[in-house]
């Protein structure tokens, strides 16, 4: 994690306002439902159920409960979103920690880890880096974040009051996003964008996010963007050298 002070007064800024909004935040959820079955549906079409998630900014756990893990553990940096999840999921298990220098109890290791909304970390790498104690040879990092084309109109949704406003916004393409895994020894198996109309307008968004949303030019324009990840095996990246002297 990096140490500065502009940097620390940045990260507290973001736990200030998540413990600001987060008696409103299971409502903000209900009121928005298409948004997140849909972000859902992408979700649980890869987890399936019954996996060992963790899940990194968890918020008040509605995402990791609505997984249905077999375990399931969430981290989030705001005390108040923490508690609410820990009183309405009690079966799953919830840690009030920074996000970018975190660390669990245990040794468990994961199938999955979701990182939801990493535009609002401020070092990811640190975040990444912190994951692969909790990886075994299979496990899947699963990133979600907002598409860096969508900048003017989530920062005019937030001045409308449609979306929670934020402090911070890290804006970041699918290359930045390729290089972060990199760095931090991973590698992308896949990245696809999600939603392309977040809301529910009968017939609309049907056509726009089943359909127009998969057609090749439209597909970058998508809102969400989800890539997954997978720790790559150092052993491999061993090589030797031997010199034969005639």
């Amino acid at each position: 994690m990096i140490n500065h002070k502009a940097l620390n007064s940045l990260r507290q800024q973001i736990t200030i306002q998540y413990d600001d909004t987060a008696a409103r935040r299971d409502k903000w959820i209900q009121n928005n439902k298409y948004y997140y079955g849909n972000l859902l549906n992408a979700l649980t079409f890869i987890v399936g159920d019954e996996a060992n998630v963790l899940q990194i900014h968890c918020g008040t756990g509605y995402i990791l409960n609505e997984l249905k893990p077999k375990l399931g553990v969430g981290v989030d940096q705001s005390r108040l979103q923490i508690e609410i999840a820990k009183t309405n999921y009690p079966h799953l298990s919830f840690v009030h920690q920074d996000l970018e220098d975190f660390t669990l109890s245990s040794n468990q290791k994961f199938d999955f880890i979701l990182m939801s909304h990493i535009e609002y970390i401020v070092d990811l790498k640190a975040v990444l880096d912190k994951l692969h104690p909790y990886c075994h040879e299979h496990t899947r990092i699963i990133l979600t974040y907002y598409n860096y084309l969508w900048e003017p109109l989530v920062k005019a949704a937030e001045k409308l009051r449609i979306k929670f406003p934020q402090v911070f916004h890290n804006w970041m393409s699918e290359h930045d996003i390729d290089n972060f895994l990199t760095l931090s020894n991973y590698e992308k198996v896949v990245t696809r964008g999600l939603i392309l109309w977040p809301f529910n307008i009968p017939i609309l968004s049907i056509l726009l996010n089943r359909y127009i949303a998969r057609l090749p030019f439209f597909r970058k324009f998508s809102m969400m963007r989800l890539t997954v990840g997978k720790t790559i095996d150092t052993r491999q990246q061993e090589y030797s050298v031997s010199v034969v002297v005639p």
